[in-house]
């Protein structure tokens, strides 16, 4: 009996004893336990980042596969689809749990979940938009051109580094046609108050390097400048009597005209000629710059267009790129080429149409594939667009 007596003594201290609490465990513990909680938090910052980034203006505006999965779906990607995206399946190391652990942890202003948490979409009040000459000119209107990092940085360091300065949207690295980084970035703010508040900071330093900063609608402008500046002048020439000289002769060929969609922001006439080049002689090519389209005329028989279709179309690599985007391309309608055609014998018969707008002839195409390389933007992206390198998927 006094043996159960001391038994039930030597429970009783046990249950008494102290139990651990945070206050006991080792520092070491606690530290290990809160740089891990620091790493998640740092690691679903950029998930959500990354995943806001698709469903941004300027992505959604460029990104023809992502538009095309949200078509399918009343404009809901499903998480499964979200996981395709090379750059979030690298961040959560291609666990779609730490994706949606992530979208969970944190608010967004950009993206929600539906109610069963397997489907995301942009939020029903942010302003739809498309990719247009008017929406790519709102976007420069709140843009930035940075120069002077490294030429081995990397795009997530630089857009790191920005957005210290303001809301950044996206940013665009600048590369030359070898696809190597200039050293300069086009850096697209949420709105232009940020890029006006950015213009107003103090001259930046990355690594102790001052950079140079200048609005986009500067850059160009002086880009503009720069061209005017660098054509020669024509040296006067005494004028010859002149002579009746015969029309050249206008001879419309159905199915000649190779029309592009899908063509990057900052893509010039100089790429997609030389994209397009290898395919035939081209006689013609017709884009503006910062336009969603192109258009370009073959030398041939009829139907050369038609044909060069179907080889992109059967080429097992998939369809015309510039840099990372995937262009459209088909043939014109009826009713689309009989308004080329018109509009190409308005343009012959009215002196130096050369000169116009969007346009450039056999002689200017010629000239333009042997001139010197100019360090230009991508979508994008992406972008992806133009020789720049947007925040890939």
């Amino acid at each position: 009996m006094d043996g159960c007596t001391e038994k039930t003594a030597e429970a009783v201290v046990q249950d008494e004893s102290p139990t651990p609490t945070e206050s006991d465990r080792q520092p070491e513990e606690v530290k290990k336990d809160a740089a891990e909680a620091g790493e998640i938090s740092t690691l679903y910052t950029k998930i959500l980042k990354q995943i806001e980034f698709y469903f941004c203006d300027i992505n959604i505006a460029r990104d023809k596969f992502l538009n095309a999965e949200l078509e399918k779906n009343d404009n809901w990607l499903p998480i499964d689809s979200l996981m395709n995206f090379s750059r979030l399946k690298s961040l959560s190391s291609d666990s779609k749990e730490t994706v949606v652990n992530a979208l969970k942890a944190l608010p967004s202003n950009v993206v929600e979940f539906n109610e069963d948490m397997m489907k995301i979409r942009r939020l029903p009040s942010l302003k739809p938009v498309s990719n247009t000459p008017e929406f790519w000119e709102s976007v420069t209107q709140r843009s930035a051109v940075v120069s002077g990092f490294p030429k081995e940085a990397t795009l997530d360091e630089i857009k790191e580094f920005c957005e210290k300065y303001g809301n950044v949207e996206c940013v665009r690295l600048r590369k030359n046609h070898g696809n190597v980084f200039t050293g300069s970035a086009f850096v697209a703010f949420a709105n232009k108050e940020e890029l006006d508040k950015f213009l107003s900071l103090p001259t930046p330093r990355y690594n102790g390097t001052e950079l140079n900063v200048i609005s986009e609608s500067e850059f160009k402008a002086e880009r503009n400048n720069k061209k005017k500046r660098s054509q020669p002048e024509k040296a006067p020439v005494e004028k010859a009597p002149r002579t009746k000289r015969r029309k050249k002769e206008l001879v419309r060929r159905k199915g000649v005209v190779l029309f592009i969609e899908n063509v990057p922001h900052h893509t010039s006439l100089k790429q997609i000629y030389s994209l397009c080049s290898p395919f035939g002689t081209i006689e013609w090519v017709d884009h503006q710059r910062d336009s969603p389209t192109a258009m370009v005329r073959f030398a041939g028989e009829e139907n050369t267009a038609v044909e060069i279709v179907k080889k992109v179309q059967e080429n097992p690599d998939g369809q015309l790129k510039i840099l990372s985007t995937e262009l459209t391309v088909r043939t014109l309608t009826d009713e689309e080429e009989e308004d080329y055609w018109q509009k190409l014998a308005k343009l012959t018969t009215k002196k130096d149409d050369s000169t116009k707008k969007g346009a450039a002839n056999e002689e200017e195409n010629a000239a333009n594939s042997s001139s010197k390389n100019e360090n230009e933007a991508d979508k994008g992206s992406e972008a992806k667009v133009d020789n720049e390198e947007p925040e890939d998927k």
